[in-house]
C-alpha cells in the first residue's frame, strides 16, 4: 500500500494534472521510471524479416533508452531503468522498481503483435487503468495516454489507436471491484502511481515494422515522440530554461520563475499555476493582465470603475507620458 509519502506525492500529482493552466512540474524532481518490457528469456513478440529473426524485447531496449536519454535534457527529471542490458526481470520487480525510486510515472515500452487483445493489427495503443479502484490515477494516464498516441503520430506518424482497458476476469481490489487486467497497472494501481504501457507498434505488420521498427534511428524516434508527451503532461522545461510547454501543448518561453511569453503574448504565472489577471504593479511599472492572462499592449479601453483609454508598450508596462502617434502626440497619464 502507499506510503505516507507516496500519497502526499500521489495528491500533488493529481492536483498538478487536474489544472488547467499549470505550466511548472511538481516542486521538486518528477521521478520516472522507464521499464522495457521482455527481456532475457521472454523474447516477447517475434517475426523474421530477410532471413533475421527480429524480437520485440531489443526493440524494447533501444526505444527505452532513447526515451531515457531525452528526458534527461529536461530540468528536473529524474529517470530510473528497470533493465539495462538483456535480462529478465518479473512483472513483480518491474514495479517495486518504480515504488522503491518513488516514481511519479512508470512507463512501459513495448510493441504489439496480433492477438485477441485488439481488434486491429497495425498502430499504437496505450494500455490504462480502468478505475475501478483509483479513478484520479486512471484519469491521468488516461490523459497522458492520449498525448502519447498524439506525439506518435505527429513525430514518427504511426495511427492512434486510441487507449486500451481491460479487466480481470478472476482477480478483485481490495474494494471488491474488478481489477486490471495486466499486471503492471494492476500493481501500480495498488502502489499509488500512475502506470501505462505503450504498444509503439505492430512487429508482425511488415508496415509497421517497416515504417516504425526496421532501424536504431526509428526506434530512437519513438523514445523521443514518448518524451515530447511526458513533457508536455508535465509542463518540463528543458535544461537550457528557455522553452517548455503549457498544459495546452503550447511552447512558451520562462523569462523568469513568473513570467512567461506564449504566443507572443506576456504572462505572469502564480505559485498555483494559474495565470494573473487585472492591474499588477512591480517597481515603478504597471501592468493590465487580460481575462485570458495576457498582458494588454498597445490601446486599451475599460469601463467601469477603471474606465479610460490607456496605452501599453511591447513589454506590456503601461506609459505614463508622452507617446508620438502616427500624426500627433497623445498624452496617458497613470490610473
Amino acid at each position: 500500500m502507499p506510503t505516507v509519502f507516496r500519497l502526499f506525492r500521489t495528491a500533488l500529482l493529481v492536483a498538478f494534472l487536474s489544472s488547467a493552466t499549470a505550466v511548472a512540474a511538481l516542486a521538486d524532481n518528477l521521478v520516472v521510471t522507464v521499464d522495457a518490457g521482455h527481456g532475457g528469456t521472454e523474447d516477447g513478440a517475434t517475426a523474421v524479416y530477410d532471413g533475421t529473426l527480429i524480437r520485440e524485447k531489443d526493440l524494447n531496449l533501444i526505444i527505452a533508452d532513447a526515451l531515457r536519454d531525452e528526458l534527461l535534457t529536461y530540468d528536473g527529471v529524474t529517470v530510473c531503468l528497470t533493465r539495462e542490458s538483456d535480462q529478465t526481470v518479473s512483472l513483480a520487480d518491474r514495479t517495486a522498481i518504480a515504488d522503491e525510486h518513488q516514481s511519479d510515472l512508470l512507463i512501459s515500452i513495448h510493441n504489439n503483435a496480433e492477438g485477441d487483445a485488439q481488434d486491429y493489427t497495425s498502430g499504437t495503443s496505450v494500455l490504462v487503468s480502468d478505475g475501478q479502484y483509483f479513478p484520479e490515477l486512471a484519469a491521468c494516464e488516461a490523459s497522458l495516454g492520449e498525448l502519447i498516441n498524439e506525439e506518435l503520430h505527429r513525430g514518427p506518424g504511426t495511427r492512434p489507436r486510441g487507449l486500451l482497458r481491460r479487466l480481470s476476469a478472476s482477480s478483485t481490489y481490495p474494494n471488491g471491484a474488478p481489477a486490471d487486467y495486466y499486471a503492471l497497472i494492476r500493481d501500480s494501481t495498488l502502489r499509488g502511481f500512475p502506470a501505462v504501457i505503450v504498444e509503439h507498434a505492430f512487429l508482425d505488420d511488415k508496415n509497421d515494422y517497416r515504417s516504425f521498427l526496421r532501424s536504431k534511428k526509428k526506434l530512437r524516434a519513438l523514445g523521443i515522440a514518448d518524451a515530447a508527451a511526458i513533457a508536455r503532461y508535465f509542463g518540463l522545461s528543458k535544461k537550457d530554461g528557455s522553452v517548455r510547454y503549457d498544459a495546452a501543448g503550447d511552447r512558451v518561453r520562462m523569462l523568469s520563475r513568473h513570467w512567461m511569453r506564449k504566443n507572443g503574448a506576456l504572462y505572469y504565472v502564480l505559485d498555483d499555476g494559474s495565470y494573473r489577471t487585472g492591474w499588477y504593479q512591480t517597481g515603478e511599472y504597471l501592468y493590465y493582465f487580460k481575462p485570458s492572462g495576457a498582458a494588454a499592449t498597445g490601446l486599451l479601453f475599460l469601463t467601469g470603475e477603471d474606465a479610460g483609454t490607456y496605452f501599453f508598450e511591447e513589454n506590456g508596462r503601461l506609459l505614463t507620458s508622452w507617446h508620438a502617434g502616427s500624426d500627433k502626440k497623445l498624452v496617458f497619464h497613470p490610473t
